[in-house]
């Protein structure tokens, strides 16, 4: 507020970043629909708009455009708990009787809420996360308030950084997670810098144990083939087998970025990173009072020179005529 009420100050909203943070869902340890229901019954626009007071953007897509072959236009999850409890009611095989329950979408809805409550839930999920970050903090108590809306129990597991570095190194504990956050910027705007370390089978960083071999033949081809059809073709598939189809992640957050300098530096940019870009930048200096170029005496509103060059000119004229 300071810098945008500034007239020394210019201020203004740059481009989406490419730092995005997901919540990674242990796809080995609940299913597509069960995913599927998740991704619907989070309230994003209140953790954007309210939460975090529109200093970011909600992500769309884990190959956000700006990236080569990143398109924003899919059907990416919003807030729908109609949907949400009906695809609950469609896919629920346990004991709990939910012949009785309503899709509709009653925000508040008791008898959702109670069966979560209750000690036989239609499933629980944990959210496992660095616990001193108020960030996490804040995605913990979202889903504290969203999830037992479509009868799911959930449970924030705050630990501290050498939990995290212990689970996150020992495959063996991977199933501890139920859910767990990931921040993550890509290197270079390449697509496969993007989707390869999270999405591939095995991948370093796929600690959601995510794996479809439909994607990963995908990534691999596209990986190895100078075609710029069958990369795009291949990217934006797999863009939507992991939005529309298999959900192995919440995507809740895209970096806002900021472009603010002084009036006096132009051709300043935030770049399509979200970093500086001051390979053109021009300085003008602020005038000095009283260091102002004095003017030359002479006919009034005119230097002495622009009337030699002018009186010049119009005598160059006379003699090419004659």
């Amino acid at each position: 507020e300071e810098f945008e009420a500034s007239e020394d100050v210019f201020f203004a909203e740059g481009p989406a970043g490419f730092l995005q943070g997901v919540a990674a869902i242990n796809c080995h340890l609940y299913n597509s629909w069960q995913r599927d229901a998740l991704v619907h019954a989070f309230n994003y626009t209140h953790y954007v708009e309210n939460v975090k007071d529109n200093t970011i953007y909600p992500m769309k897509s884990p190959l956000p455009s700006g990236i080569e072959y990143g398109r924003d236009d899919y059907d990416y999850a919003t807030l729908d708990l109609e949907y949400a409890r009906q695809v609950m009611i469609d896919n629920y095989a346990g004991s709990v009787d939910i012949s009785g329950l309503s899709a509709t979408d009653a925000h508040d809805d008791p008898a959702w809420k109670a069966i979560a409550d209750s000690a036989d839930p239609l499933f629980e999920i944990n959210l496992t996360y660095y616990g001193p970050s108020i960030g996490n903090q804040d995605m913990s108590l979202m889903m504290e308030d969203n999830f037992p809306k479509i009868g799911v129990k959930y449970t924030g597991d705050p630990i501290d950084a050498d939990r995290w570095t212990e689970i996150t190194h020992d495959t063996s504990l991977l199933d501890t997670f139920g859910m767990f956050l990931i921040y993550w910027a890509p290197d270079y705007l390449e697509a496969g810098n993007q989707l390869d370390p999270i999405y591939m089978t095995g991948a370093s960083t796929n600690m959601m144990q995510y794996s479809n071999s439909e994607v990963d033949t995908l990534l691999q081809e596209a990986a190895e083939s100078v075609d710029v059809a069958v990369r795009k073709a291949n990217y934006e598939r797999v863009q939507e087998i992991i939005i529309e189809e298999d959900h192995p992640v919440l995507m809740f957050l895209r970096s806002k970025t900021y472009e603010i300098h002084t009036i006096h530096l132009s051709r300043y940019y935030v770049n399509s990173m979200g970093y500086l870009a001051y390979y053109y930048a021009k300085w003008t200096p602020p005038p000095v009072p009283g260091d102002e170029p004095p003017v030359e005496e002479g006919i009034p509103g005119y230097s002495l020179g622009f009337l030699l060059t002018a009186i010049g000119a119009s005598a160059l004229l006379l003699m090419k005529k004659a």
